[in-house]
């Protein structure tokens, strides 16, 4: 596929993600549901990712910023303060954005080793979170956090959405990931020798 139309379906992608979750409708169901309100994490960092690896090349050192960007809006009190005030959902859905891109346009100089290290983190970190969400609810609730628009009840269903999610996610990596590697096999099977 040539880069303009690869760049092109990213885009419309990314565009897509994004406007998924970030439109009156979604916000506004975000004040009361968590699901939409995690799921829109997940959209906008990868639309971020999507974007970065379009449109930029940026030294991988910057990794480090979505890293801590990404745990920071998942502790308790910020997870909560940006599910209950517009000023905060503002800041955080930047940042996941923003995070995204600097991964997109970090990806390249990454190592496939640091790739697979990234990958490892996230996952294990989601799955964490999931249990905790599944496990021990109150720590996220109105019950633990006095600003949460959620209650405890809400949480254990968003847990095992994540996990699908997570899962599914991991699953279309993994297959994207060997079929690049069958690919690049079978074209250096084809070399003359």
């Amino acid at each position: 596929m040539p880069e303009t139309k690869r760049r092109s379906s990213y885009l419309i992608l990314a565009a897509i993600l994004f406007f998924a979750f970030v439109n009156p409708y979604m916000e506004n169901l975000e004040f009361s549901q968590p699901v939409p309100y995690m799921f829109a994490h997940y959209s906008l960092f990868i639309s971020g990712t999507l974007i970065g690896y379009s449109f930029f090349r940026l030294k991988n050192r910057l990794t480090t910023i979505t890293i801590v960007l990404s745990v920071f809006w998942h502790l308790p009190y910020p997870f909560s303060l940006a599910a209950s005030f517009w000023s905060y959902r503002i800041v955080e859905e930047a940042s996941f954005l923003i995070s995204g891109i600097i991964l997109g346009g970090a990806v390249t100089s990454i190592s496939w080793r640091v790739k697979g290290i990234l990958l490892a983190l996230w996952v294990f970190a989601d799955n964490l979170l999931s249990l905790i969400f599944i496990l021990a609810p109150d720590y996220y609730s109105k019950q633990n956090v006095a600003i949460s628009p959620y209650n405890s009840l809400q949480f254990p269903f968003l847990g095992l959405a994540m996990i699908l999610l997570m899962n599914s996610l991991v699953g279309v990596i993994v297959y994207l990931y060997t079929k690049r590697m069958v690919s690049s096999i079978r074209r250096i099977e084809k070399r003359p020798s």
